[in-house]
């Protein structure tokens, strides 16, 4: 199958595919946006893809592929991003900082002393 050829059944598979990967990929995401992003970056990748593709008749199958690389991709990059509402975080100032340090090195001597009583 020529270049040619090949482009034109990848708008076709676009045509038609657009959504379905579309809903793949939002299911694995949870994020309607990112997904829609996600499922134009499949059929960029498929079509910068396209002269080592080898037709098999598996075109379909090979675009849920790349969806699913897409998917592995995202969630690596949102896994390494934890956030959390600056509301809901308790930033300790300076002074209660220093007591709680100085608190727990407390703690831990003590609890090396007591370590090396006898039983008497």
């Amino acid at each position: 199958m020529g270049r040619r050829n090949k482009e034109a059944t990848l708008a076709a598979l676009y045509d038609e595919y657009y959504d379905k990967i579309a809903r793949y990929i939002c299911i694995h995401i949870g994020n309607q946006a990112d997904a829609e992003d996600l499922t134009g970056d499949v059929f960029l990748k498929a079509l910068q893809s396209l002269d080592s593709y080898k037709e098999r008749g598996l075109m379909q199958a090979w675009l849920f592929k790349i969806a699913h690389n897409q998917i592995v991709n995202y969630l690596r990059k949102v896994s390494k991003q934890k956030t959390v509402p600056l509301d809901t975080m308790e930033i300790p100032d300076r002074v209660n900082m220093e007591e709680t340090v100085e608190r727990q090195w407390q703690l831990e001597k003590l609890s090396q002393a007591l370590q090396q009583l006898t039983p008497a």
